[in-house]
């Protein structure tokens, strides 16, 4: 693994603002291939075998080999291709190395990657061979904690409904924005069940119902979020749609709350635990 200066200490420039998600520069291009050369050292030949293969073309090879040629082609292919094709190919290349080399190097392609994504605001991440949505630092860390806690509270299947509104927004080449509200909608839905025990009633009723378990009036508001929701993703309209931003926040707002929710059960856990070991039999 990369063991520079900067790595070893710790140390890198601020992020830029992400402004590169559904387009591909051609320094986002050059850059990706130079990773594979020079960062990862990749072999050149599976590099235009990646290539070839998501674009469906014929492989053209010489008859003695030649590195800088296959470099070359390797340019001239990713430079022609659709933006979308190469972010197809970053995650192509990520599981056609996997047969030819350990794991080291298929990490490192990963965090290499990663690393020039948020360095160039490129607005995508590399995580376990499969891109997804790159939001801004607020939003990465707002998610991977909610991820976080619900694991540990068991809470796997609203862990697993958060992942799968990333995944939505994550889908190239139009985001799943529809999908996205309705799966961290379901996250936080399924997430207040477990904490009230009640199984059967919806979003809407739980909030209502429940409102002791938030601080102030975030209950309402949650309400009124969860209408939202209803209004823009379970009832479509020709005159109405979700923008990126909203969808977002509607994510952002779901994890922080189930995060917050998980931890509830945890104290609850601990408390059965410690009355347990008070009992005399």
């Amino acid at each position: 693994m990369d063991d520079s200066f900067s790595t070893r200490h710790n140390l890198q420039k601020n992020s830029p603002k992400i402004e590169i998600r559904w387009e591909c520069p051609q320094n986002i291009r050059e850059g990706l291939i130079s990773i594979a050369r020079y960062r990862v050292k990749l072999s050149p030949d599976i590099v235009y075998t990646a290539l070839c293969k998501l674009r469906y073309e014929s492989e053209v090879r010489n008859p003695w080999p030649d590195d800088d040629k296959t470099w070359v082609r390797c340019e001239s292919q990713i430079n022609s291709a659709e933006w979308f094709e190469v972010y197809d190919f970053v995650e192509c290349l990520f599981e056609d190395v996997n047969p030819h080399y350990d794991q080291e190097i298929i990490q490192k392609w990963e965090v290499e990657v990663n690393r020039f994504f948020e360095i160039n605001g490129v607005g995508w991440k590399l995580k376990i061979g499969k891109l997804i949505t790159r939001g801004d630092d607020a939003f990465e860390r707002t998610v991977k904690q909610a991820t976080t806690n619900l694991k540990k509270a068991q809470l796997l299947k609203s862990r697993s409904e958060i992942e799968e509104a990333l995944y939505c927004i994550s889908r190239r080449p139009k985001a799943n924005l529809t999908g996205a509200v309705r799966h961290c909608m379901a996250a936080l839905e399924c997430t207040l069940r477990e904490v009230t025990g009640n199984r059967k009633p919806t979003l809407g009723d739980l909030l209502s119902r429940n409102q002791a378990l938030f601080p102030g009036n975030l209950a309402q508001t949650l309400e009124k979020l969860w209408g939202y929701s209803c209004e823009y993703a379970r009832h479509a309209r020709e005159d109405r749609s979700l923008s990126r931003p909203e969808v977002e926040l509607l994510v952002s707002i779901s994890a922080a709350c189930c995060s917050y929710l998980s931890e509830k059960i945890e104290v609850k856990t601990e408390h059965i635990n410690n009355d347990d070991e008070e009992l005399p039999f």
